[in-house]
């Protein structure tokens, strides 16, 4: 006589219980899922924060050499400036700054390697306004 109520009640149980159930492998999936993203997300940030740190390093040691060459009043120097992104082009002058080469003679370069022009006491020479300007002496 109780079986019949047992059974009964085990079944509205069971009946209530399926729609719960059938979610469960669906949300291991979402929760892995979840837990895979979070995981990679932290390792990200990790790297971020480590390049960040490297970058910081770098531009405090640049700074510091910036302010060493300008207390001891040294300018870099070079005969050679290339500029990259420009190909020689008569119609496009490049303008590079001619700040810091000091009174020296500086030949410029385009990313082929070919001579577009001088810089020479701090005045840009461009060689399709200067017939000499890439003539080496």
């Amino acid at each position: 006589m109780y079986q019949t109520q047992i059974t009964l009640g085990l079944l509205g149980g069971a009946i209530i219980a399926i729609p719960l159930l059938t979610q469960v492998p669906g949300q291991f999936n979402t929760y892995t899922a979840q837990a895979r993203l979070k995981a990679q997300s932290e390792i990200d940030r990790s790297r971020i924060n480590i390049d960040e740190q490297t970058e910081r390093d770098r531009i405090v040691a640049r700074g510091k050499t910036a302010d060493t060459l300008q207390k001891t009043g040294v300018l870099p120097s070079a005969t050679k400036l290339k500029i990259r992104r420009y190909l020689d082009n008569s119609k496009r002058d490049p303008k590079p700054d001619t700040t810091g080469w000091g009174d020296s003679t500086v030949y410029v370069y385009d990313a082929a390697g070919k001579c577009i022009g001088r810089i020479e006491n701090r005045q840009w020479y461009w060689k399709h306004h200067y017939t000499d300007a890439c003539e080496l002496n």
